[in-house]
């Protein structure tokens, strides 16, 4: 039988040892002997068989064996499939001799030891199973993996490394194809990775039930990929997306987005934190959004919304979230009046087109440190309880309409006047004197704005234009977050 080419006895309950005259077969190109109820030692002079090129003896959970210490630079194996054995030992650096290799199977054995960095250098390797080994140590995988063109699948889960999740992995223009397998994902960041282009249509299977955190921060994605109509004719995200039900934090933040946000983001009941700033989405918010509840964070800044908050019922669509703790609607062109529950929240409502006054009752937010509210078309005076306000480390009103005296009080006198700057009407402090010092701003306050602004303990509000706030007092996040 020296002439034998292929042998396949797969799904054939032999029930015994390999006989190691398979050594012998001089000519035998592929080995196929897969779930055959293999035990023993498997014949490590197969490896050695000049002509082969396929072994496949998975799913042979008693057959044992060892892979050789030295692969010949002259082996012609192509596909190496040992998956679900018992397969041990260690993998030495002389199996990237195995030049034409593309499908490398050893998951579900028993190799330990750390992986040699020269196992990603074979060029054409496509596929690459390590899972559920005792692998342990760093990846030590080097730059020079993103030459490998033909790898579209890499998996080394269930092992013992640690270290960090080598960058090599995402440096590269597209999705990593590695990720169509890993159905377990619990967070991933694809954020600062380069990427371009469209998202693929398989990205939306990946950890569909698993999947917490996702964020895809800072590339250069355009659009959903065009062969599954991701994008509708108004521009809306297809609902494909919204079956990643199990997300808690979403983050596609300084992208190329346009279009509609995504209306059905309501559909993931269990998100936390939403950011989707520094895109080109346009359009009003969704209504949809006030159906978030578990929501704690929602950042639209930086986009092109215009229109009004919606409302449900009587209230703004931002007044049903009764966990958030920051709203960022920022350089947008929203319209209207500002969310009468402002007080339950952090905000930053700068540069839009928002009107009416600042309401009394913003002396119920005694733990505010900073309030910006310029470029907008506030009116009417400034409320004198904000000079009450003891914590109050940080006001920006420049750029409104606001008219009348600025009010007293120890932290007012600490404002530079650039702050008030940009309101004609507007004396005190260290702007023109006023003519009627005692005129004081009429109670009109209604009382619904009373009960939404009290109760609050506020540390941060910025509804007006941020350039010095964000840029260079305290840098931006001190004053998001909700005390």
């Amino acid at each position: 039988m020296t002439k034998l080419e292929e042998l396949h006895l797969g799904s054939v309950d032999l029930s015994s040892p390999l006989p190691k005259s398979i050594a012998n077969l001089s000519s035998l190109i592929s080995l196929s002997l897969k779930h055959s109820n293999l035990y023993g030692e498997f014949p490590q002079n197969i490896f050695h068989l000049r002509n082969i090129q396929v072994i496949d003896v998975s799913s042979n959970d008693n057959l044992r064996g060892f892979l050789p210490i030295n692969f010949s630079s002259y082996s012609k194996l192509k596909s190496l499939n040992l998956h679900s054995s018992s397969f041990s030992g260690r993998l030495t650096h002389s199996i990237s001799n195995l030049m034409f290799l593309s499908n490398l199977d050893l998951s579900g054995c028993a190799f330990s030891g750390t992986i040699p960095s020269t196992l990603f250098i074979m060029p054409s390797l496509q596929f690459l199973g390590l899972r559920e080994n005792q692998f342990t140590g760093p990846l030590t995988i080097p730059s020079s993996l993103k030459n490998l063109s033909c790898l579209s699948s890499l998996d080394v889960g269930d092992n013992n490394f640690n270290g960090q999740i080598p960058s090599i992995l995402f440096q590269i223009p597209k999705f990593p194809k590695f990720l169509k397998t890993q159905n377990e994902l619990e967070y991933l960041d694809l954020s600062s990775k380069k990427i371009k282009g469209k998202v693929p249509k398989w990205f939306f299977t990946i950890g569909a039930e698993t999947l917490h955190s996702l964020n895809m921060s800072t590339n250069f994605i355009i659009r959903w990929e065009e062969v599954l109509k991701m994008l509708s004719q108004k521009g809306e995200i297809n609902p494909l997306f919204c079956n990643i039900t199990s997300l808690i934090v979403l983050d596609l933040s300084n992208n190329n987005f346009n279009g509609e946000i995504l209306p059905c983001l309501d559909s993931i009941s269990s998100l936390q934190w939403l950011k989707l700033s520094n895109n080109k989405f346009e359009g009003s918010i969704p209504l949809s959004l006030g159906n978030l509840t578990q929501l704690s964070y929602l950042d639209l800044s930086k986009n092109r919304l215009s229109e009004r908050i919606p409302q449900l019922g009587n209230s703004s669509m931002f007044c049903t979230l009764s966990n958030l703790g920051v709203l960022d609607v920022s350089n947008n062109q929203l319209i209207g009046s500002i969310p009468q529950c402002l007080g339950s929240f952090s905000q930053h409502l700068q540069v839009n087109n928002f009107e009416g006054h600042i309401p009394q009752s913003v002396e119920n937010m005694i733990q505010l440190e900073s309030l910006d509210l310029s470029n907008n078309k506030l009116s009417r005076r400034i409320p004198q309880e904000l000079g009450n306000l003891t914590l109050l480390a940080y006001l920006n009103l420049s750029n409104n309409q606001l008219t009348g005296m600025i009010p007293q009080g120890t932290q007012m006198s600490t404002f530079s006047k650039s702050l008030f700057n940009g309101n004609v009407e507007l004396c005190g402090l260290s702007l023109s004197e006023c003519e009627d010092s005692s005129d004081e701003m009429p109670s009109t306050t209604l009382d619904h704005e009373s009960e939404f602004w009290s109760g609050f303990g506020w540390k941060a509000v910025a509804i007006g234009y941020a350039c010095s706030f964000l840029g260079g007092v305290l840098g931006g996040y001190l004053f998001i977050s909700k005390k």
